[in-house]
């Protein structure tokens, strides 16, 4: 019985490509040790082969029969744990897949967030012209009442007055929906900005997300005063910052390698 050296399934020593991955599987002669590219208990596949997982510590060697198992000590004859079916979690190729997801999820909370704040400046917009268009007829209106001879009806320039404080009313309406976009027009640009950044030198990562401060202060501040879309939106960066938080120890790995790159270059 032979395994692949991808993914440690098991096959038939006739097989020539793993029924599971695709992999050619060379012929490994019995008694020989095979190293796994990627690790059959968590989908982890590190950038160098390696006697034990990086990220769960599982040994990634498949020993043929003959041999003893580095974890157990038992005859190595027994099939070496299938992967999971479906999909792999997180770390499906490594460190690219773990800043992939982490940029999507900022993509996502960013398109959210300018699309919430673009209605917010719409809806502020119109309330304002509304208020100005009301407060330059109401005050047309009270200027000729009070210019006219048959100023008799004090009930019709008290009709004015209210006509006017809610056209005073929509200004300033429209300027708070005005000022609640900016947060969220300023955060979906900042999160644009830093998925460029990241992706060119994944430095920081760790030390940008751990202020939890201005996240739950957004999504407080669009729970009050947006829809559900600016909600998710924040609900989003949450879930980027809890990946952070999560995986710290990865992404400070990361930080390492890219800054031991940018040394040697």
């Amino acid at each position: 019985m032979k395994h692949c050296p991808s993914c440690g399934s098991a096959m038939a020593d006739e097989t020539k490509f793993c029924t599971r991955c695709g992999c050619p599987i060379a012929d490994v002669p019995a008694d020989e040790e095979v190293l796994l590219s990627r690790c059959a208990r968590c989908g982890y596949q590190p950038e160098r082969r390696c006697r034990f997982c990086p990220h769960c510590g599982a040994s990634m060697v498949v020993t043929q029969p003959g041999h003893k198992s580095e974890t157990t000590g038992s005859p190595a004859g027994e099939p070496v744990p299938n992967p999971p079916q479906g999909y792999y979690p997180m770390y499906t190729s490594g460190p690219e897949m773990l800043l992939k997801n982490l940029c999507s999820k900022l993509r996502i909370s960013a398109i959210l967030l300018v699309i919430t704040a673009g209605l917010q400046a719409l809806a502020g917009l119109v309330f304002t012209a509304l208020g100005i268009v009301g407060t330059v007829l109401s005050s047309t209106e009270a200027h000729r009442i009070r210019s006219s001879a048959y100023s008799a009806s004090v009930r019709y320039s008290d009709e004015v007055a209210l006509v006017w404080a809610g056209a005073i009313f929509c200004i300033l309406l429209g300027l708070f929906f005005i000022g609640v976009s900016i947060p969220n027009f300023v955060s979906s640009i900042k999160n644009f900005a830093y998925i460029k950044k990241i992706r060119q030198c994944p430095v920081g990562i760790v030390a940008h997300f751990r202020p939890v401060g201005k996240t739950v202060a957004l999504l407080v501040v669009n729970i009050l005063c947006s829809g559900l879309t600016g909600i998710i939106g924040s609900i989003f960066a949450l879930l980027a910052r809890n990946d952070v938080e999560r995986y710290a120890a990865q992404f400070l790995e990361m930080e390492r390698q890219s800054t031991g790159e940018t040394e040697s270059i």
